[in-house]
């Protein structure tokens, strides 16, 4: 152990503390394989157990280094992946791109410890070095010390500044060349996951980063990236397109806790969404696309994950956005209405189906129900808030209720559901009774919102002039909390993320299923962070 701790030690010194340089780039890209590979041994530990030799000596012993030796490696680490573009190359290049050590060991060196690691050929070519060191970053962040002491890999990460602070002790980075780099990640296919990952550390609540981000003016091509990646996973159906529609879905709900992000996304308008297949958008403003593309993978979920915490997570999103609504589309309120009314269907043949068991009712079928009336109570609510807050300038989100009126009368007849449903019922009657007295020729979808427009100006308090009846009459009273990202236990699903990452990237693993990746989950299905209805994903939303 003792030998173990000195090499460890060496190698973290070399990284810290030596400057990348043409000279020194090849030993630098060499250290960080071997870091790396001595920590893959946590995939082939057995099962259930919680110490790792490597991982321990690195994320819980204090004693390794001098006092603030982390933070060092930290900033070291995620500098390179900053200064990326700016790295100085190797002054002769190597014979093999993946790095001397793998080469070694792909002839025997090592192949009896690492054979795993070191067989096969490298997927997605050779990983740069500001990559390496992200991911080794990302390992490092995302262990769990034993005795539920916290990761200071982490909280270094996560408590990072601007390189214009003036605090000592700890990581300073500058933040816009962060953001630029994040940016670039997001439009490379192969970085989409690593860039998610650090973001999602990054953007944790009262995160420097976080409040930097917000505030730039060109904040909104992130989120435009965000949401194309997310529209791409969707029709994926496989439990990696869940994970990044897990991650994405907790970044946008991080952003979205703040007031300002939503301006500006109403603010920004694009004049053409060519990546968007579903319906030609043009001239749309930023929070239309997120809502409408959001609404896709809430009803994707339901068709094909069906998980209950990536369904309430994409929710709680729509919910934080429900009360901005400014000019919605018509294309993403009519998702918005094909959505509830899905939800509606299935807690219905649900509720049905506990009816007609009877008292041989199983277990898995009350879950199923309590699983959809928690997912219509969340769908309700983006309703009301969207009626409360946001209705006057929102005539298509009317059109759209009007339309699918019959949902609503039914479950109304649901004493449970009545509460939930009386502002929407009472909104569709005032409407209704708009048309009634407009005494249209033709019901054409251009003549009725015309009458619904005209109405929400001079009659639902909008305008000046005739009976102002606005949303501080509606019969039940609706709160705007804003829903907010609660993290729990992160490494069940971070940590076999990340080495899935790693393992795609670097070196193929000949003749292993997934199931033995990690074998810390062994007899259970693939880690990931809302896969299961039952066993909800690891952070979720909040009302606070």
């Amino acid at each position: 152990v003792g030998l173990v701790r000195r090499f460890v030690a060496a190698l973290v010194r070399f990284l810290s503390t030596v400057p990348v340089t043409g000279a020194t780039f090849p030993l630098h890209r060499e250290v960080e394989n071997v870091l790396v590979v001595l920590l893959s041994t946590q995939l082939f530990a057995a099962a259930g157990e919680g110490a790792h030799l490597f991982y321990d000596t690195l994320v819980a012993d204090d004693q390794l280094l001098e006092e603030g030796w982390r933070e060092a490696l930290v900033q070291q680490l995620l500098g390179r992946f900053v200064d990326s573009a700016a790295r100085p190359q190797p002054q002769q290049k190597a014979s093999h791109d993946h790095g001397l050590f793998l080469a070694l060991g792909s002839v025997g060196a090592a192949e009896a410890l690492f054979a795993a690691v070191l067989k096969g050929a490298p997927a997605g070519g050779p990983l740069s070095l500001a990559q390496r060191s992200v991911l080794l970053l990302l390992l490092l962040s995302h262990k769990q010390p034993s005795g539920g002491a916290p990761n200071r890999f982490l909280l270094a990460l996560r408590s990072c500044e601007d390189t214009s602070s003036a605090r000592k002790g700890i990581v300073l980075v500058p933040f816009p060349a962060l953001f630029e780099e994040i940016c670039r990640c997001m439009e490379d296919d192969k970085s989409v996951g690593t860039a998610l990952l650090l973001l999602f550390d990054l953007l944790q609540e009262g995160s420097m980063f976080k409040a930097y981000l917000l505030s730039r003016s060109d904040m909104t091509a992130l989120v435009v990236s965000m949401a194309r990646v997310l529209h791409a996973v969707v029709g994926q159906q496989s439990a990696h397109a869940c994970d990044i529609t897990s991650l994405l879905a907790s970044v946008l709900l991080m952003l979205s806790e703040d007031h300002g992000f939503h301006v500006a996304c109403q603010r920004e308008r694009l004049q053409a969404v060519p990546w968007y297949h579903d319906q030609i958008l043009s001239d749309v403003c930023v929070s239309d696309i997120v809502c409408a593309v959001v609404l896709r993978a809430a009803h994707s979920n339901l068709m094909k994950f069906r998980s209950r915490g990536l369904q309430m997570l994409l929710l709680a999103l729509l919910a934080n956005h429900a009360p901005f609504f400014r000019g919605l589309e018509a294309h993403t309120a009519y998702r918005l209405l094909a959505l509830h009314e899905v939800v509606a269907r299935r807690y219905g043949r649900a509720r049905l189906c506990c009816e007609a068991a009877g008292d041989r009712v199983t277990p898995a079928l009350v879950d199923v129900e309590e699983m959809y009336a928690e997912i219509l109570l969340a769908s309700l609510h983006v309703l009301n808030l969207a009626l409360a807050f946001a209705l006057p300038w929102n005539p298509h989100l009317v059109y759209a209720l009007l339309y699918n009126r019959e949902t609503f009368l039914q479950l109304q007849r649901e004493k449970q559901l009545r509460r939930e449903v009386a502002n929407i019922v009472q909104v569709v009657e005032f409407f209704e009774a708009e048309l009634k007295s407009a005494s249209l020729e033709e019901f054409s979808s251009a003549a009725v919102i015309s009458v619904i427009e005209e109405a929400l100006t001079l009659r639902w308090g909008r305008g000046k002039g005739g009976k102002s009846w606005g949303a501080g009459k509606l019969a039940e009273r609706v709160e705007n909390d804003m829903y907010i990202f609660e993290e729990l236990t992160q490494e069940p699903f971070f940590l076999p993320y990340v080495w899935d990452i790693v393992v795609k990237r670097g070196r193929k693993i000949g003749g292993w299923s997934s199931s033995l990746l990690y074998p810390l989950f062994e007899g259970q299905e693939e880690p990931s962070l809302n896969v299961s209805p039952v066993n909800d994903f690891e952070g979720r939303g909040r009302s606070r």
